[in-house]
């Protein structure tokens, strides 16, 4: 008498909950981005600059004009699966792709349907408010239907 343990479909992911667990050292959550879609956040990037300009003038003499801060960049990206299983075997067999869920995240929250916004936590200290400014999609292994997507925010400066 055997019993599965991992039911095995190609694509899926499934969240496994024990006693070994202990909270992530590094977590990035992004304001309306649920376990309802079948993917998970994996990375997480900043780009910030300084408003500047140098002057280079005879005698080798070079001037510094700061104005500032530019606006922030900010890269989230994870991973998308074919299906999420649920606690049953038969939960693990795709009704519909799930790889397509991020989608509609992007077409509700981006910047030229939601004027506010998002609220983006990199870690305990780094928190940004971004507006998603553009999304890349990419599958991975059509066979087993993995993606992987990025979405990109701009963020104005903040003294944190």
């Amino acid at each position: 008498m055997s019993a599965i343990v991992f039911p095995h479909a190609r694509g899926t992911v499934k969240r496994v909950n024990g006693p070994w667990q202990r909270k992530p050292a590094f977590r990035v959550t992004v304001q309306g981005f649920r376990n309802k879609q079948k993917a998970i956040l994996t990375q997480a990037g900043v780009v910030q600059n300084g408003n500047f300009q140098f002057l280079h003038t005879i005698n080798d003499q070079i001037f510094v004009y700061v104005f500032g801060d530019r606006i922030s960049e900010l890269h989230v990206a994870g991973v998308s699966f074919s299906t999420y299983g649920g606690s049953s075997p038969d939960a693990c067999m795709p009704e519909e792709p799930g790889t397509m869920d991020i989608f509609p995240f992007y077409r509700n929250k981006r910047i030229a349907v939601k004027a506010e916004p998002l609220l983006i936590r990199i870690g305990k200290k780094g928190v940004f408010r971004g507006f998603l400014t553009g999304m890349s999609f990419e599958v991975t292994d059509p066979e087993t239907m993995l993606g992987q997507f990025s979405f990109r925010f701009h963020s104005f400066p903040t003294d944190q």
